[in-house]
């Protein structure tokens, strides 16, 4: 297993992670939620 810091910079903030994996891992999935999902489908929820 491997752990590794991540830093990933989007429009003038960052998001801080920690990645960690198998060795032999031969693919990787990224998932990301947070407050402002709920925000960008909200018109959705409206109609």
């Amino acid at each position: 297993m491997f752990d590794l810091p991540v830093h990933i910079p989007i429009q003038g903030a960052a998001i801080a992670g920690d990645l960690s994996a198998p060795p032999d891992a031969r693919l990787l999935v990224i998932f990301a939620h947070g407050s402002g999902t709920a925000r960008a489908i909200a018109p959705l929820r409206a109609s």
